[in-house]
Parts: C-alpha cells; sequence; structure tokens
C-alpha cells in the first residue's frame, strides 16, 4: 500500500501519483475551512474526494487514509 510500489511504474505513473496526492491534501484543506466556516454540505463533499483518493493512492489501511475517514465520518455525524 505504499505510492508506486510497484517497482515497474513508469515516471509519469508516480508523477500522477504525486498530483494525486496533492489534490487529496488540497480536497482535505478545503473541507477543513468549509467545516469551520459552518458550511457542512460542502465540506462533506469535500472530505469524501479526499478519502476517495486516499485510498486509491495509499490503500485502505495507510495512516492518511484513515485520518480522511475519520474526518468524513466526524462532518457526515454533524449533518
Amino acid at each position: 500500500d505504499e505510492i508506486a510500489g510497484d517497482s515497474s511504474a513508469s515516471p509519469t505513473d508516480l508523477s500522477e501519483l504525486n498530483i494525486d496526492a496533492l489534490r487529496a491534501e488540497e480536497y482535505e484543506h478545503l473541507a477543513r475551512l468549509c467545516w469551520l466556516k459552518k458550511q457542512c454540505q460542502l465540506a462533506l463533499e469535500y472530505a469524501g474526494r479526499c478519502t476517495k483518493m486516499r485510498q486509491q493512492i495509499y490503500g485502505k489501511n495507510h495512516e492518511k487514509t484513515k485520518s480522511a475517514l475519520n474526518f468524513f465520518a466526524t462532518v457526515y455525524a454533524k449533518i
């Protein structure tokens, strides 16, 4: 469940994973900003995107994925 855990991955694949990882970070940041501004529905949407991307990048058992899923569940519980 590592980023580019397959040693046969081409640099393009690694580059795409890095871009997706950055995008997931941005979604998490947006979700937290929306959460602070009491825009819970929008926070839920961004948190969901972050969680889905991290599951695809890191796998289900990675700490970043678990953290994203925990925040998603927190937002969902408040709606």
